[in-house]
């Protein structure tokens, strides 16, 4: 009877331990496109063209929806074709918002493409800032990692505490 209840709670503790690193993961990633956001402000500038300006459905579950803008540019003779509009996202929510974000951004609308010198194809609209839920991202997920650290913490002393007796 005692080894089932260690195995659960060790099965429990490497659950936790494996749900927590996927969430730093995503926490990290998040952060990333934060640095980017604002580390672009000091990238060189490209006259592009809208070339697709659109709505997509498909964020999550739901009737969640994103704008797709597609543009194009070119740097030193060679083409590129990119979709970010900003860094961490135009983000999901009602086709209404999505919409709004698309009309900003017809098709043939000259635009100023921000593009990292070390990686032309790398590029953005909007710099300086994020777009969508990223700062609310960033705070649910760390206090979710934070719940699931202190969990597993209490799960494994739990877990010793009934293997020393």
């Amino acid at each position: 009877m005692r080894r089932a209840s260690t195995r659960n709670s060790t099965s429990g503790v490497i659950v936790l331990g494996v749900m927590a690193a996927l969430l730093a993961f995503i926490l990290a990633k998040t952060l990333l496109d934060v640095r980017m956001a604002y580390r672009a402000v000091e990238w060189p500038t490209a006259g592009g063209r809208v070339v697709y300006s659109s709505v997509a459905r498909g964020c999550g579950k739901g009737g969640s929806y994103y704008p797709v803008v597609r543009y194009s540019y070119t740097v030193g003779g060679t083409s590129y074709t990119s979709r970010r509009i900003a860094f961490g996202g135009a983000g999901c929510g009602s086709r209404s918002s999505a919409q709004e974000t698309s009309n900003e951004y017809p098709v043939g609308t000259p635009v100023t493409v921000y593009y990292d010198p070390a990686s032309a194809g790398e590029s953005a609209l909007i710099v300086g800032r994020v777009l969508g839920r990223t700062w609310t991202q960033i705070g649910m997920l760390a206090v979710v990692i934070t719940v699931m650290a202190v969990m597993a913490r209490y799960s494994y002393v739990a877990w010793r505490r009934r293997r020393m007796v």
